[in-house]
């Protein structure tokens, strides 16, 4: 066979796809090429890293038919409560968890299992008193479902589940978690109602900008009425709202000590001195709007005498000074002011201080934790619902009137 053929026979090399062997690995995204082929590490499993702590809520499942609910109290407090197993009455339940401190915690326990938990736990110096099937009527077992009903909130859900580890009778933990229920909802159309009159505001404030640069009859027409809606509805906006309280005035140290100190003209200061006569005497504090209701401000002033009646005149200073006085003291004083989360905070202190403490956490760790748990879920009832639930929100909507300073759909346009 000839050189030539068998230089025929030989195979083609096979092209290599990607960079040639002979470059350098690119040091920097500017020196990567178009027909560089690129490869993304996988990432490697670290099996030491630590995951991070989930939440310390207390989360206690709704109790399955096979267990049975139980309070778990000290000997001593039991003795002294003077209870009954099993717990057959809602009073008897609440006095119980009101006269323990701290409070008892809830467990559930297998019913083929009670008589053996009974025992261990008389070990231990407690007494497990498990809940009768009906209390009051009502199955016990039924009304603690009750309050675990799902919620489409979260701060809701997490509410509920502290519920079910709290110290309280099965009719309030139901009865509260239809309140979180209606209190949420009633949030929850609150600020969608919120949002649609600030979109409406912005846009009569664009309509109205639209009739101020065009300075016609028809325009100011339009103008009138265009600030009249928006007055409506920065009021319902204001209704509808959270408003923070007002923060108290502060008093400026350094203006009272000012006014105090004598000036370089007061002829009652340092010259005054030095002639040797007697300084005058000091002005009376005035009465300012921070330390007096406004009631008190309004209330009539002594009424003035007349110069002629000279001989009368003792006697109707006195008259008015009693007049004077006796309005000052029939003025209301002011209500205080409330903030925003107050029944928020009402509803938080009545779950939180039936919370039993968490196992091996002193009396100051569980404090500190009720507080942070407290703050917490005010902060996110508001970031989730946009405001804070008040009294009205638990009303069902049908039951109110028709809205009748609703806006508009149409409204008159210059532009027609």
């Amino acid at each position: 066979m000839s050189e030539e053929a068998k230089t025929a026979e030989k195979p083609k090399p096979r092209r290599r796809l990607g960079p040639p062997r002979s470059r350098k690995k690119p040091d920097g995204w500017e020196d990567i090429r178009e027909d560089d082929l690129l490869e993304l590490p996988t990432p490697k499993e670290d099996e030491g890293t630590e995951q991070e702590p989930q939440d310390d809520l207390w989360r206690c499942e709704p109790w399955a038919d096979d267990e049975v609910p139980c309070l778990l109290v000290q000997r001593d407090a039991w003795m002294d409560a003077k209870a009954k197993r099993p717990l057959a009455s809602c009073d008897a339940i609440e006095a119980l968890c009101a006269s323990v401190r701290p409070p008892p915690s809830v467990v559930k326990v297998p019913k083929d299992k009670v008589d053996e938990a009974t025992r261990r736990a008389l070990e231990d110096g407690l007494v497990l008193a498990p809940y009768a099937e009906e209390i009051d009527g009502f199955s016990s077992r039924q009304l603690l479902l009750s309050a675990a009903t799902p919620s489409k909130h979260e701060v809701v859900r997490d509410l509920k589940s502290l519920l079910l580890g709290c110290a309280r009778d099965p009719r309030w933990l139901a009865a509260m978690s239809g309140e979180l229920d209606k209190l949420a909802n009633g949030c929850d159309r609150r600020n969608t109602a919120l949002i649609r009159l600030k979109d409406a505001k912005r846009a009569f404030t664009e309509r109205k900008t639209r009739a101020l640069e065009d300075d016609t009859p028809e325009n100011q027409f339009v103008l009138t009425q265009v600030e009249g809606r928006l007055t409506q509805i920065e009021g319902l906006i204001n209704d509808l709202a959270d408003h923070e309280p007002a923060p108290e005035p502060e008093t400026n140290d350094d203006d009272a000590k000012s006014d105090e100190a004598p000036t370089e003209g007061d002829e009652s200061g340092a010259d005054a001195d030095d002639e040797g006569e007697t300084p005058r005497p000091p002005r009376p504090p005035e009465t300012t709007a921070t330390n007096v209701a406004p009631e008190v401000e309004r209330a009539p002033s002594p009424p003035a005498v007349p110069p002629d009646d000279d001989v009368h005149l003792p006697v109707a200073a006195g008259m008015a000074r009693d007049l004077h006085a006796a309005a000052v003291a029939a003025a209301p004083p002011p209500p205080p002011s409330e903030p925003p989360s107050a029944l928020l905070d009402a509803i938080l202190a009545m779950i939180l201080m039936r919370v039993p403490p968490r196992p091996g956490a002193d009396d100051e760790a569980h404090v500190r934790w009720l507080q942070q748990k407290h703050v917490a879920f005010v902060q996110n009832w508001r970031d989730e619902l946009g405001v804070l639930p008040r009294s009205t929100d638990a009303i069902d909507p049908r039951a109110l009137p028709s809205a009748e300073n609703a806006p508009p759909a149409d409204f008159p346009d210059s532009s027609r």
